[in-house]
């Protein structure tokens, strides 16, 4: 490396490192080795290599990597799988999932309807309110409230259902690993192996098995018959006929057929379980006349909010808690 300490920072994924780099010493651009074998995607309609129609705000390679590269997504720091190709912002200097680059840069959402989130990197010293882990990565945030999320939290925005067990409040069906969130009813770590009902703003949270008012009876794609609800049953040997685990017997209720012996964990056919708990107490929740899960809650405004400051120029940076109260200040005397 052409630095006297061998240390530099990779303008592709940002991070730092020692040893070898590709170097243009014009520009001052450097590329460490495993970003250096990240080879752009021509694509046959167009004159160059970069992809300017996903929602993040600045254009972007579109790239092959080989089998063994080894950076994680810089948004939901998830790993790239064998087959995935990577997008790659040179300007803000992030490597990103399709997905991730697809993520829209502002929304409305149910978990903070005082104001809108916009699409930050994150600041590590607030933790996500939905799992109540602290972030890496992208977050949607609203950091005039010090408020935030991960972005597999709160994207796309979960399914809501009313309840009176918790009246307060709806309910959002989430598929998250959550350790520092516990279930109300049996007091058990919620997972996403389950599933789970939470209220993001008390902090209230029900295992789909431990919900007290399950339907009786679903149809769900994986049987021809319907099913029915059962609990407590004393048999130990059942397996789920649709995962083919062994039923946890601390998890009692499932669904049953009782003429082809069939049996489903009730979060094995979550789907058809949320959408009748939508469908029958007509639940999904709303703000205002709009629909908390359609794609009426992306914001497609590109000015500024004003709510949220952007420090840097660009929105996707991180702020420590002096900045923040930076922004507090500014919205207060605004």
């Amino acid at each position: 490396a052409p630095y006297p300490n061998r240390r530099f920072g990779c303008d592709a994924c940002r991070r730092g490192s020692r040893g070898f780099t590709y170097n243009c010493s014009q520009c001052k651009f450097d590329l460490d080795v495993g970003c250096a074998t990240l080879m752009p995607i021509t694509e046959p309609d167009h004159d160059h290599d970069q992809e300017e129609h996903l929602s993040h705000p600045h254009p972007l390679f579109h790239c092959n990597k080989q089998t063994n590269f080894r950076f994680r997504c810089n948004a939901c720091i998830e790993p790239f799988d064998l087959e995935d190709s990577i997008y790659v912002c040179i300007q803000c200097r992030n490597l990103l999932h399709k997905s991730c680059a697809e993520l829209p840069q502002k929304i409305q959402h149910p978990f903070h309807p005082q104001h809108p989130f916009t699409l930050r990197k994150t600041s590590r010293r607030i933790p996500c309110r939905a799992c109540r882990n602290f972030i890496r990565g992208f977050a949607y945030a609203c950091f005039n409230c010090r408020f935030q999320v991960h972005t597999t939290c709160g994207w796309p925005i979960p399914p809501f259902i009313n309840s009176e067990c918790h009246p307060q409040h709806p309910l959002a069906f989430f598929n998250i690993e959550a350790q520092r969130l516990f279930c109300d009813s049996c007091q058990k770590q919620c997972t996403s192996t389950t599933g789970f009902f939470g209220c993001v703003e008390c902090n209230f949270n029900l295992h789909v098995h431990c919900y007290p008012k399950l339907p009786p009876t679903i149809k769900h794609e994986s049987h021809l018959h319907p099913l029915n609800l059962i609990k407590d049953h004393p048999d130990e040997e059942f397996h789920c006929s649709v995962c083919e685990e062994k039923r946890d017997i601390s998890h009692p209720t499932y669904y049953y057929c009782a003429e082809c012996h069939y049996i489903a964990h009730v979060h094995c056919v979550v789907s058809e379980v949320v959408h009748l708990l939508e469908e029958e107490w007509s639940l999904a929740c709303k703000l205002g006349d709009t629909k908390l899960d359609t794609p009426t809650n992306v914001l497609k405004e590109n000015n500024t909010d004003e709510m949220v400051r952007d420090i840097s120029g660009s929105s996707l940076i991180e702020l420590d808690d002096a900045e923040i109260e930076e922004v507090e200040t500014e919205t207060k005397q605004s």
